[in-house]
């Protein structure tokens, strides 16, 4: 059972901390409380919806080359078990939502409508099915601020969406590239996507990522002081935008390899992604709490 719930998987629920970090709220233990406690409740509605998904995808998944090794396809979980399973963690997740107010329930309702509805219907629409997954990476960013009571601006909302949409389309780039002529025999919609289509959509989602985080940079000040914006000074967080421009030029190499069909490997056998990503972070952070 815990294996099928992808405890690999909920490193992504860290995004809880993406918004108060950027507002410099890291340092309030209320705030970081409101946030672990968004990020315990996506961790058990993920793990829900992986069990729903991997309930419904069961024949499909007993013919795909890894898939068939997820304990429901392999028959080490029974669909009811899962099914079971799956409707307490629901029930966890909501009430964690209950206790944190009136828009962490909204977000996590959101994410949980949009996966039912990807695993049911969404999966085979091409474009949607992308833009679906990615909205769960936007709106764990959406429940970290909720749950810190952080404000999320329309920039903010924009790299996180880009950024998202990125990884999506990288891991169906990479899906491509490992299962070949037959990815359309094993996932439908794979039958649209071809390497021109997801270079394109690629470039798009990395083009309004890059924008968004130099607009933010900019407009991100020194401390107490004003945004190198208004003042002309270069802050550390204009700075970030070196490191994070070379790291997404690195990740479209990668990825454009058809090396993104598993993100969080990629990123943790990259060393050169892990440095670039860590000089953002302490540039950002240098800005924020200095």
């Amino acid at each position: 059972m815990f294996d099928a719930c992808r405890p690999k998987q909920w490193v992504k629920n860290v995004l809880v901390l993406a918004a108060p970090f950027a507002a410099g709220r890291l340092t309030d233990p209320r705030a970081v409380g409101g946030a672990l406690l968004a990020g315990v409740a996506f961790v058990l509605a993920s793990s829900a919806t992986y069990l729903i998904n991997d309930a419904g995808d069961v024949k499909a998944d007993r013919l795909h080359p890894t898939k068939s090794l997820r304990p429901i396809a392999a028959g080490r979980l029974r669909v009811g078990q899962a099914r079971a399973a799956a409707s307490m963690l629901v029930g966890l997740a909501l009430t964690l939502a209950w206790l944190s107010g009136p828009t962490m329930i909204v977000v996590l309702a959101a994410y949980l409508v949009t996966t039912t509805g990807y695993t049911r219907w969404l999966k085979r629409v091409p474009v949607v099915d992308v833009l679906v997954v990615a909205s769960g990476f936007v709106l764990r960013t959406a429940a970290g601020a909720a749950g810190a009571h952080v404000p999320l601006t329309p920039v903010f909302l924009a790299i996180a969406a880009g950024g998202a949409l990125f990884i999506v389309l990288g891991k169906r780039m990479g899906e491509l590239a490992e299962l070949g002529a037959d990815a359309a025999s094993h996932r439908l919609v794979l039958g649209w996507y071809t390497p021109v289509r997801c270079t394109l959509l690629l470039g798009g989602a990395l083009a309004v990522t890059v924008g968004a985080f130099t607009v933010w940079a900019l407009g991100t000040g020194d401390g107490a002081s004003t945004s190198s914006l208004a003042t002309g000074t270069v802050t550390p967080a204009a700075v970030a935008i070196v490191p994070f421009v070379a790291a997404s030029a690195r990740a479209w190499l990668l990825v454009r390899a058809g090396r993104g069909a598993d993100p969080l490997r990629l990123f943790a056998s990259n060393r050169t992604l892990q440095l670039l990503g860590l000089a953002m972070a302490v540039l950002v952070a240098l800005s924020v709490y200095a």
